[in-house]
């Protein structure tokens, strides 16, 4: 459990310049309410949420990115019963696109990735749906969830909050770690351990997706610095 809101504020001071991008005006909430215009409202809304242990959610693209149709992340929703079996079978994708993306465990059973795309206009996206489904899905072993894949009004379990279902914390996660040390971090998180994880991406561009899969490991593997 987090012993301290002073403790709980830097986490979210991080998380906000790191993972929200033209942050507002933007919905929060399971149900899109109540918006927030700025910083203020949304740590506001964060705070009381976790000091509650309360679920907290905000939208994945703010209301100018809505508006103006153009994206720089992909959202994927991981998710299984099992969840040893998927972060196995998950990691590989993750270690090779790591420079690209935050990985995140959402407190329960599965797995939230933001891929990180070079900005492109989300009908584009839409256009090339099925095809960057299909590739993205057999990345990620069919665990990809396919209702939420590529919709622009997505809202999503904010980072160092709690999953009231699942009774452990939605925390950034590395590739290297096993799935034991994800839910004991869950369960007791502690800054210090994910400040490195609260880094810069490289965009890449979103059509590398549409090419057959064993093409980009073969040309990923081959370039990759570990």
């Amino acid at each position: 459990m987090l012993s301290s809101s002073l403790k709980i504020e830097k986490w979210f001071w991080e998380e906000c310049v790191t993972s929200l991008y033209n942050p507002f005006p933007r919905d929060t909430g399971k149900f899109r309410y109540p918006k927030s215009h700025n910083m203020k409202e949304y740590l506001f809304y964060v705070l009381s949420s976790v000091l509650k242990k309360e679920d907290a959610y905000v939208a994945f693209y703010s209301d100018e990115e809505i508006e103006k149709g153009e994206v720089n992340r992909i959202f994927l929703d991981i998710d299984s019963d099992n969840v040893k079996e998927v972060w196995e079978n998950i990691k590989p994708y993750i270690t090779i696109f790591w420079k690209n993306m935050h990985v995140f465990f959402s407190g329960k059973k599965g797995f939230h990735l933001s891929l990180y795309i070079e900005p492109v206009s989300f009908k584009e996206l839409q256009s090339n749906r099925r095809r960057l489904y299909d590739v993205l899905s057999t990345w990620c072993q069919t665990y990809l969830d396919a209702q939420t894949f590529l919709d622009i009004r997505r809202i999503y379990r904010i980072t160092f909050t709690y999953h009231s279902k699942g009774g452990r914390w939605k925390i950034p996660v590395h590739y290297t770690w096993n799935i034991d040390k994800i839910l004991s971090l869950a369960e007791n998180p502690e800054p210090d351990t994910f400040k490195p994880l609260m880094r810069k991406v490289e965009p890449v561009n979103y059509k590398i997706f549409l090419r057959e899969p064993y093409e980009v490991i073969e040309e990923k593997l081959f370039s990759l610095k570990v």
